[in-house]
């Protein structure tokens, strides 16, 4: 599905209008939105092509099963422990231990530190900080076409302190301002996305690159 022309009005970052592309594929999601100014020159989005979500399984999470009750004879040694308080999705990694308030952990290929909300602050402009400068500062590489090819297929998984967590493309962290970690005193931090209502998520505790696939070498021609 996709917006129609210039049907769409907007009013994000000197754009007066917004395109909107979804594209559901057997193995992957599609989705591209890009703002417009009034003289049809794009200000912002990807120019490159859609972010891509790549299908990883064929079959639906597994969820752990809870014990049968035990028998109103059943021995004390014989009660099944308590089942878990959330379902346990198959493959998913490890949740971290929570870190404190205002702090931010940031963690997964290769990169881990935990910054302090006094070191987020002296990396602030305007009251945000830039992502993919932290990921940068810790190592991330991003400038070869084989760090590119890499980074095609990674997400940046922004998790909340009550678990709530919500996935972004390498791709949108390129763009000025499209993703902003945002500080407030007195606050823990928040992940903002311009043009968006469901990726936002506030009191954020730790930032995660996850690979989800790898792409093979580059081909000389």
């Amino acid at each position: 599905g996709a917006t129609e022309g210039s049907l769409c009005a907007s009013a994000v970052r000197g754009a007066t209008t917004t395109t909107s592309h979804l594209a559901l594929h057997p193995d992957r999601i599609e989705w591209w939105d890009r703002g417009f100014d009034a003289a049809g020159r794009k200000v912002w989005g990807p120019s490159a092509g859609p972010a891509i979500y790549v299908k990883r399984s064929d079959s639906p999470p597994a969820i752990r099963a809870e014990a049968p009750a035990p028998s109103p004879t059943a021995p004390p040694s014989a009660l099944p422990s308590a089942p878990p308080e959330a379902p346990v999705l198959a493959g998913a990694p490890a949740r971290p231990e929570p870190t404190e308030a205002g702090s931010l952990r940031i963690f997964g290929m290769g990169l881990e530190k935990t910054f302090a909300a006094a070191e987020l602050e002296t990396r602030a402009k305007s009251g945000a900080v830039n992502v993919l400068g932290l990921l940068k500062e810790l190592g991330l590489k991003t400038e070869s076409m084989s760090d590119r090819r890499l980074l095609a297929n990674a997400i940046l998984v922004a998790r909340a302190s009550d678990g709530y967590e919500a996935t972004f493309s390498l791709d949108e962290l390129f763009e000025e301002g499209r993703v902003a970690l945002k500080l407030a005193k007195g606050r823990a931090p928040s992940i903002e996305m311009a043009a968006s209502r469901i990726r936002s998520v506030r009191d954020v505790r730790s930032l995660e690159l996850r690979l989800l696939s790898t792409n093979p070498p580059e081909t000389k021609p």
